[in-house]
């Protein structure tokens, strides 16, 4: 597979006829990766040197490195994006929230019948569970039956702290007197 071929990651080989083309005028090849890097590539985890552009007009910028298409297709320096950061795969992003959510589970499953049992059953044990421990009043409820009463009591007690948390607020007024 040729260098232009490789670049491009394309699924066809070129053409024999485009290879010897590309051979003999080497510019002819920058201006067709530099269009194709500008206009014509793939989604950005398709292809590891794509750039990152916030539309499709020609003076979007990349997100990563700040050139717009144009610049990409008519500067001198490569076509390539610069700056690309490294991009983690959503596979093991997905496995690793999974494994987080799952010991979690697993944690709630030996902390939640004893809050409980020490806290009592009521509206604040379950406000306390979601902010204090980070259960959720469905994972709470996978592991206790929770009255449905215990489930309204907690949706007051939610609204009453978010009316809390609001009315700490300090709110400053400050003026800014100019020199004339």
């Amino acid at each position: 597979m040729n260098n232009l071929t490789q670049t491009l990651e394309l699924d066809k080989p070129l053409h024999p006829i485009a290879v010897q083309y590309f051979k003999d005028n080497i510019s002819a090849r920058d201006d067709v990766l530099k269009a194709y890097f500008a206009y014509h590539t793939q989604h950005i985890r398709d292809n590891p040197f794509a750039h990152n552009f916030t539309g499709a007009y020609k003076d979007c910028e990349c997100q990563w490195c700040g050139r717009t298409r144009e610049l990409v297709r008519w500067d001198d320096l490569p076509p390539q994006c610069q700056d690309r950061p490294e991009l983690t795969d959503i596979a093991d992003t997905i496995q690793r929230e999974e494994e987080r959510a799952l010991a979690l589970y697993e944690k709630a499953k030996q902390n939640v019948p004893k809050l409980v049992a020490r806290m009592g059953m009521n509206g604040n044990t379950l406000s306390v569970l979601y902010h204090t421990h980070g259960y959720d009043p469905e994972t709470v409820s996978s592991i206790i039956d929770v009255p449905p009463q215990m489930m309204v009591d907690f949706h007051a007690a939610m609204e009453s702290e978010k009316n809390r948390s609001r009315a700490a607020i300090v709110r400053k007024v400050i003026t800014v007197k100019t020199e004339n």
